[in-house]
């Protein structure tokens, strides 16, 4: 694991193994608006801009020095779209050196709301998914304090829907005081029947408790999503 107050298997788990025993948990909530609804014009004509959120819950334990366990929950409003998976993950490779590497590989259901047979009814849909990630790491030393960079793929398979989601979210973390780690990561995506996305979400993590810590992020479109927000996020580690 990294040396510094905040390890990077908080914040991009898929590199690092969780220590045997021990356990992460975040809850993370998320509040976007379109760009053009807040400029000054559209604000004139409708002062209440339409507003998405997205809730997430994680959760890892672990179970072996070699194999971590979790769950991975999310909720999106507008559409309506709920997933969770369990996963295992396990290191690949070396753990000595520089460089780490892991896969994941997550089972679990799909909830999606899909026009009915009548305008403006929609029915609720189900569907099995799996969801397998490969994931890079490293640590090194920065001007500003232990830093980390990392990288987390992954596909999900569905079992009724067409299309299979892809991503990429590469982060890096600098620890700057015992208590403040600066982040800056960048999600892309290429999900059906949407354009292709990429976000920039610069944020900061400070330590209220030993096992206590608040995420504070922004959420900056730069292609395929014209939306900004903010995101903010508990995490509890054991």
């Amino acid at each position: 694991m990294l040396s510094g107050a905040l390890s990077a298997s908080a914040v991009l788990a898929g590199a690092w193994p969780r220590d045997q025993g021990g356990v992460f948990a975040s809850l993370a909530y998320e509040l976007t608006t379109p760009e053009a609804a807040i400029q000054p014009e559209a604000l004139a004509l409708d002062p209440t801009p339409p507003l998405y959120s997205y809730t997430a819950l994680y959760a890892e334990y672990g179970l072996r020095p070699w194999l971590t366990v979790g769950l991975d929950t999310g909720q999106q409003e507008g559409p309506d779209t709920w997933s969770g998976v369990v996963f295992v993950r396990v290191p690949i490779g070396s753990q000595d050196g520089r460089h780490r590497f892991a896969v994941q590989l997550g089972l679990g259901q799909r909830r999606y709301e899909q026009e009915g047979p009548y305008y403006g009814i929609e029915t609720i849909e189900t569907e099995w998914i799996a969801r397998p990630t490969l994931a890079w790491g490293m640590g090194f030393d920065s001007p500003w304090g232990p830093a980390w960079a990392g990288a987390e793929a992954s596909v999900e398979w569905r079992a009724d829907t067409a299309g299979q989601p892809v991503k990429l979210d590469l982060t890096t973390g600098v620890t700057i005081s015992p208590r403040t780690t600066v982040l800056l990561q960048l999600q892309t995506g290429d999900y059906p029947d949407n354009p292709p996305y990429a976000k920039l979400l610069p944020g900061l993590v400070v330590r209220l408790l030993p096992w206590l810590s608040l995420e504070s992020s922004a959420i900056l479109s730069l292609v395929g999503d014209d939306k900004l927000g903010a995101r903010t996020a508990l995490w509890l580690e054991f």
